[in-house]
Formats: structure tokens, C-alpha cells, sequence
């Protein structure tokens, strides 16, 4: 899965497609992502070979990996005007990806992301209140498939995020010897994305 693939600019108009489509320096009517997805740093970690020239070996070199894309490049537009190529994915491509790799067999499930309702606010108990959300119940499917679904706890430094904090999901994180969240912050959120915790708890980095 080539995640920094370029794909066909478009937006809400044309001026915007044609900004976005200019947005990597060549004028080609394509778009290209902004990074390359967690998606594909992850599949390395579990699944690199220490044979291949970089020396890497990864967590399960020999697991076989089921890859399924859940997010998309989108032309956005932001309220003050400014048009900008981003990454997007919504509920559904989650639900999809979760039932069918269900369905063809998958033993467990890495989901390394957290669906908000906006970047600082973390949905919580979101399967406990709405049992019949279909992401609710492709887990509950997954599971009583006997398959492992584990989840990341989120980078906030007093909370798990959903789908980490779902009954069927096993949360990962960081915590220290204390039993709470790891936090390496600086003390305050001033640089923390969003000016909140949000981006500030287990994985902070000081480089």
C-alpha cells in the first residue's frame, strides 16, 4: 500500500482542486498526501524482515499482514479560505475494514488511531452509550469471531480514547510506576497540538 500515492485532485470547486493539485510543485491535475500514514510505520514494525538491508526485524517477521486502508486524501478548506491537501477517514471505513478483516480470517487487529468529534475532544464510553453504531458492533463482531482487537490508548495524559476505552478492545499505552499514563511533557500545554494534553501524554517526544 503506497500511502504517499498521488490521486486525482478535487475539491468542493474547482479553483480549490487546482490549488490542491498545485499544492506538491507540479501541475498534473493529482494531489499527493501530505505523509505517509501511521498505517505504513506500524505494518513495518510488526512486520519487518532482518534480512533485508536495513537490519531491521520487526515484532512478527513472520506474521502475515492483512492491510486495510482506511483513510483518504481530501481537499479541505479551512473557515478563514485557505485550501491545503489532508488525510481523512470517517466511521465507516473503519467499520468496513474491521467486519472484513473479520470475515476473511484475521487473528488480530491493530488499530492505531482514536475517532473524535473534534481534535481536543476525545469521544468517550462511545459503544457504552451507542451499542448499535455500526463501529460498535463490528467490534462486537470481531470478537465473537475470536479475533484480538487492541487499540491505541490515545496521547492525552488522563484518559483512554475510543476505541481503546471499548469493553471488547484491549487499550494500549504507556504508564509508569505509578500505574498512570506515561507523560514525558514538559509540565504545561503550551506545546502541546491544539494548546490542550490532546498530543501531549504517552508518546511525547522532546526531539
Amino acid at each position: 500500500v503506497d500511502e504517499l500515492q498521488p490521486v486525482v485532485a478535487s475539491g468542493d470547486t474547482q479553483a480549490a482542486a487546482d490549488t490542491c493539485d498545485l499544492a506538491d510543485g507540479v501541475d498534473d491535475n493529482m494531489m499527493t498526501p501530505p505523509v505517509a500514514g501511521h498505517g505504513t510505520h506500524v505494518s513495518g514494525l510488526v512486520g519487518a524482515n532482518h534480512n533485508g538491508t536495513s537490519g531491521i526485524q520487526g515484532a512478527c517477521k513472520n506474521c502475515g499482514l492483512m492491510i486495510m486502508k482506511i483513510s483518504r486524501t481530501i481537499c479541505a478548506t479551512t473557515q478563514g479560505g485557505q485550501t491545503f491537501v489532508t488525510i481523512s477517514f470517517g466511521p465507516l471505513a473503519v467499520t468496513d475494514a474491521i467486519t472484513f478483516a473479520s470475515q476473511l480470517g484475521a487473528q488480530a487487529l491493530n488499530t492505531s488511531f482514536r475517532i473524535t468529534t473534534s481534535p481536543a475532544t476525545p469521544i468517550i464510553n462511545f459503544c457504552t452509550t451507542n451499542p448499535n453504531h455500526p463501529t460498535c458492533l463490528a467490534l462486537q463482531f470481531a470478537r465473537e469471531n475470536e479475533v484480538i482487537v487492541s487499540a491505541a490508548s490515545g496521547n492525552g495524559r488522563g484518559r483512554l480514547d475510543y476505541p481503546a476505552r471499548a469493553e471488547v478492545v484491549n487499550g494500549v499505552g504507556g504508564i509508569d510506576a505509578t500505574l498512570l499514563p506515561w507523560d514525558e511533557s514538559p509540565g504545561t500545554t503550551a506545546s502541546c497540538p491544539y494548546g490542550t494534553d490532546v498530543e501531549c501524554g504517552t508518546n511525547y517526544t522532546k526531539f
